[in-house]
């Protein structure tokens, strides 16, 4: 069957915040990510196909699911993909998600040890390598400030290939209320900065800890400076003026996870 001129419409619409936020979904793109939202809690509505796909044995098994699970889907034209997708290498597969809304209160308490919070990062890029990065070593939840980009923007959803359905993360957090409260649960508040007095090797990984990356321009809030427990860079060795903030979320959570693997 083909995807209708309303659905067609609907999908289009997501790609602007406003009404992601009315309709509280959000595009899914690519096999890969579509298939990690299949097996993830997150509910899909509906995909779109490109016609000569439907059938190719290379995607049967995302398809096979999504005909399990009754999920609509539609063929679509390579004129309509293009309308519809912002990616200029589109592979085929477009589908609406239903977002999921955590809270605080979802993440506090229980056994959590590892927590990374977002302070107002900026760039869509940097926040999907950063939930992909938290995947890949296992953080317990990703914490995101008010300043943050939104979470299911396109090019956030895109960059994380898949991981965004594989960690809990809440968005529109209070960074000094939560703060407060992950230090009454005994968890080191660890900030980072390029010009910090210590260097990243000095955290304990035997603590519980919350690991906070500031925004690319300013930094971590000053209000985080004031709380946090101790503050860190990453070494420099050659020219470069600064480190991306997924690069050194990336660099310090390996750390982390490696000294941790050791001390068992």
């Amino acid at each position: 069957m083909h995807a209708s001129k309303s659905e067609l419409t609907l999908i289009r619409s997501l790609s602007q915040k406003k009404f992601r936020e009315t309709e509280d979904k959000f595009i899914v793109e690519g096999w890969r990510s579509v298939h990690d939202a299949l097996h993830s809690s997150y509910k899909i509505e509906l995909a779109v196909v490109l016609q000569n796909h439907v059938e190719e044995n290379a995607h049967e098994e995302v398809l096979d699911r999504l005909r399990e699970l009754r999920i609509p889907v539609k063929e679509i034209t390579e004129k309509e993909l293009n309308q519809i997708s912002e990616t200029v290498h589109s592979q085929g597969i477009v589908a609406v998600a239903r977002k999921k809304k955590l809270t605080i209160g979802d993440i506090l308490g229980g056994k959590k040890r590892l927590i990374v919070m977002g302070d107002s990062i900026a760039d869509p890029g940097n926040l999907g390598s950063i939930v992909r990065c938290c995947d890949w070593f296992g953080v317990d939840a990703l914490l995101l400030s008010q300043g943050c980009v939104e979470l299911h923007n396109e090019k956030v959803v895109r960059s994380s290939t898949g991981s965004l359905f594989h960690v809990q993360v809440v968005e529109d957090v209070d960074c000094s209320d939560v703060l407060h409260q992950l230090k009454k649960q005994s968890f080191a508040i660890i900030a980072t900065a390029g010009d910090a007095p210590s260097e990243y090797t000095k955290i304990d990984p035997a603590r519980k800890i919350c690991l906070i990356f500031g925004s690319e321009a300013h930094g971590v809030s000053k209000e985080v400076h004031k709380t946090a427990d101790l503050i860190v860079k990453i070494p420099k060795f050659g020219q470069a003026e600064s480190l991306n903030v997924g690069v050194t979320c990336g660099i310090i959570l390996a750390h982390l996870r490696m000294r941790s693997v050791i001390r068992h």
